[in-house]
Formats: C-alpha cells, structure tokens, sequence
C-alpha cells in the first residue's frame, strides 16, 4: 500500500492523545462536518473514527486503513 508505515506510525501517535480520541470516540465531531459542496463530507473523519474504534478494542488483531487511506488520497494530492 505505500508508505503506510508512516501512516500507521502518525495514526498511533494520534490516537495517544487523550482529548482527541475522546472526541472522536464520543461521536461529537460528526456535528462539526460541513454539510456543504465538500469533497468528502466527513468521510475521512468517520474513518479516522473506525479506526480509533478498533484501535481500542480488544478483540481487533489487525485494522485495515485501505479506506481510511483513499479518502487521504484524494484529499491531498501530494500522496
């Protein structure tokens, strides 16, 4: 998949911070998307979202980003 060693190395350390991933984990970001002409309408951030999910739980032995990593992509077009 490309550089998703670095991907995965920034996303854990985002996901260390408290306040952030409580934000996220509450669900309060989603009243913060913009509803306009966005190209992602908060896409990314809901998967940012899955992925602190199973990032905290238990159970998950692996976490696929692939989707995580498209909307990425297509946000920034330095990839």
């Amino acid at each position: 998949m490309g550089n998703t060693c670095y991907m995965n190395s920034a996303i854990q350390c985002l996901s260390n911070v408290l306040e952030l991933t409580c934000y996220f984990l509450s669900g309060k970001f989603v009243e913060y998307i913009s509803k306009s002409e966005s190209l992602s309408k908060g896409t990314l951030s809901k998967h940012f979202c899955k992925i602190l999910l199973d990032l905290w739980k238990n159970d998950v032995k692996s976490i696929k980003i692939n989707k995580f990593k498209k909307y990425f992509e297509l946000l920034n077009d330095q990839v």
